[in-house]
């Protein structure tokens, strides 16, 4: 089966977080050995509504859409600059406080599956811990007060 690459449209953070869709997307990148040169257009191209409304206004800024101009080394960065524009922009809007306090709710509720292992669940909450933008020193409590 042929990896199909992701979509986004902003409607749900925690059944369509933006950085498991930038995991994805990067994943689907990888595979198929995508250009520098494509990877922005791709990128584009995956963003649906109510995102792509934003976001195709956002990809006007010269900050986001700078010019492909030079030699190749000079275009390399440039392909490689929109992306990064891009995806920082995304991010900006698709991972905000608001969105990291309801993945802070999630954490607190989250329960071992029965079929889970121990240390599956304390990957699971690990994750969910660094997505819902917990202080790096603060995430060992977070895990041990989630996992007892």
């Amino acid at each position: 089966m042929p990896l199909e690459p992701p979509m986004f449209s902003g409607r749900d953070p925690l059944g369509e977080p933006i950085h498991d869709f930038f995991e994805k997307l990067e994943l689907y990148f990888a595979i198929k050995n995508t250009p520098l040169d494509r990877r922005w257009a791709i990128l584009d191209a995956l963003i649906k509504e109510p995102a792509k409304r934003a976001y195709d206004i956002a990809i006007t800024n010269p900050g986001i859409n700078m010019p492909i101009q030079g030699d190749e080394n000079a275009q390399n960065q440039a392909h490689t600059a929109r992306y990064a524009g891009r995806k920082n922009w995304l991010l900006a809007q698709y991972h905000t406080a608001r969105e990291q306090r309801v993945l802070r709710t999630v954490v607190g509720a989250m329960k071992q599956n029965l079929s889970e292992s121990p240390r599956a669940f304390y990957n699971r909450l690990a994750i969910a811990a660094y997505k819902a933008g917990y202080a790096e020193a603060a995430i060992p409590a977070v895990l041990e007060s989630a996992f007892l």
